[in-house]
């Protein structure tokens, strides 16, 4: 999986946004095969590196103007890491250009109320 993220943020960084969601895409999928779920010490690191490819993904969609997938990736995002601040200003984001600004609003609220760049103490 860290291959497929780290050559994925390459591409993202490159500006090519399309293969960047494949490559993300693929290291989601390659969370769920149980020999690469054996090689996390625990669970926590799991969620944290899995959240880090649906983040990514998500910025790719955003630029992409694909919004809806952007919130899709971001609702996981924000259930695996709750108090990363920069998930709720991009689904925020997200949210307010499909015209759904309270719940946007409700997002913007609760990144005001966290740290930036927030890294788990593993």
């Amino acid at each position: 999986m860290d291959t497929l993220y780290w050559q994925g943020r390459k591409l993202m960084d490159e500006q090519k946004y399309q293969p960047a969601i494949e490559r993300f895409t693929a290291a989601i999928k390659a969370f769920d095969d149980p020999k690469e779920k054996a090689l996390f010490k625990n669970k926590e690191i799991a969620n944290y590196k899995y959240s880090w490819n649906a983040e990514n993904r998500s910025y790719c969609y955003l630029m992409l103007k694909d919004y809806k997938s952007a919130v899709k990736d971001l609702d996981v995002a924000i259930k695996l890491r709750p108090d990363y601040k920069e998930n709720y200003v991009n689904r925020g984001k997200a949210l307010m250009l499909l015209g759904r600004r309270r719940e946007a609003q409700a997002d913007f609220e609760k990144a005001s109320h966290l740290k930036p760049g927030q890294v788990p103490n593993f």
